[in-house]
Formats: structure tokens, sequence, C-alpha cells
């Protein structure tokens, strides 16, 4: 417990993180604590990441920048962008969120802003969803000093492009507060126990060393 407790003062806990643990806390634990040599990579994961570059070039119309200075010039999407702030009462919080998308209102850099957004696969919009979409909301918006309202679920579904528009409400934002403590506690014990519901298990890159 103490190694953990030590650990976990050091390293940044983020959204990916946080999102796994939702997903399964084995799998949060396992990507945190846990040997990387025993992953195994998932075709799925491939083709995962190119449709949601594609869904993203889509929503952009394929003016999407790197980093930092996306926002200075206020390029209509941002990928790979990493910002650290405190979640709550929680310090050393970092997110990389899928996709920042600009609207129209005032932040920093002038009259326009970012929000979130995330791709999903399917076409229900998941609770892991909600809270990635919640917690990148919440660091964000005080690095760009404006306030976040909503974020973006896109989607293509049977070859149709869809945006779904997500409230980041202030109960979804005490949600994303308590899911986050409740990961801190699992990531200073010993491994959870394997998800019941099995069929998450399939793309997951842990899946043969809990097998």
């Amino acid at each position: 417990m103490c190694k953990f407790k030590n650990a976990l003062t050091k390293i940044i806990l983020n959204n990916l993180l946080l999102k796994n643990h939702i997903r399964c806390k084995r799998k949060a634990w396992l990507n945190y604590h846990g040997n990387k040599s025993y992953q195994v990579w998932s075709p799925h994961n491939a083709i995962q990441s190119l449709t949601q570059y594609r869904n993203f070039q889509i929503l952009t119309n394929n003016d999407l920048f790197f980093w930092k200075k996306g926002c200075e010039i206020g390029t209509d999407g941002l990928i790979g962008f990493k910002v650290q702030n405190k979640l709550g009462n929680y310090s050393n919080v970092e997110i990389c969120p899928p996709l920042l998308k600009k609207v129209d209102g005032k932040s920093k850099w002038g009259d326009y802003k970012y929000i979130p957004v995330i791709s999903k696969q399917g076409k229900k919009t998941t609770k892991e969803n909600l809270i990635e979409l919640s917690i990148c909301a919440i660091i964000f918006e005080a690095f760009q000093e404006s306030k976040i309202e909503k974020g973006l679920v896109i989607s293509n579904f049977n070859n149709r492009f869809n945006v779904e528009h997500i409230s980041i409400s202030r109960k979804l934002r005490d949600k994303t507060i308590f899911l986050y403590s409740q990961l801190k506690e699992s990531l200073l014990g010993s491994i959870p126990e394997i998800t019941q519901d099995r069929k998450k298990c399939a793309i997951c890159t842990w899946q043969k060393y809990c097998d």
C-alpha cells in the first residue's frame, strides 16, 4: 500500500485512466501499475483510432492542428493537446482531449473558445463518454479562462454522421469528481477483481494477462 501511495504522489492521473476505470477497474489498475510487456495490441484499437480521426476531419472540415499553437491562431480543431490542473480538491490531473472544437464565445485568445469532442462507436452514448467529456471540460475551461457548457459526441453509424450535444451540468461535474476519487482509492489498493461483464474483455489489451 505504501508503495502505491508514494507512486500516486509522483505520477499524474489523467482522463484516459478515469475512462478505463469506469469500463473496468482492473484495466485502469493495470494501465497504471502493470508490466506493459504483458499487453497485446488489439486490431480493434487501430480501427477505432482511424475511424475517430476521420470523424474529426469531417467535423472540422479537416482544419486540424496539433498542440497549443492552434489556440492562438484559432484553428477549428485541436488534437494532441495536454493540460494539467485541479479537479475539485484533487491536484495533478492531466487531460488529453481526443478533440477540441472551436465555437463562438470569449476566451483568453479572443472571440472564440473550445469545447471537448468524443468520437464513439455504435449508437449508444456511454457513461465513459459523458465522464470523459466532463473531466476534459472542467480542466480545459480553467486553461482557456472560459466556461464550457457543453461537449459533443460524434459518430458515423450506418454511414451517417451524427453529432450529439451533451450538457456539462453541475450534476455531471459532481459525478466526475466522485468517480475520480474512486479511481484514486482503487489505485492505492491491490489489483481489483475482473469485470463481471466479460464482453468488455474482447478488445482489451490485457485480455491474455487476465485470462
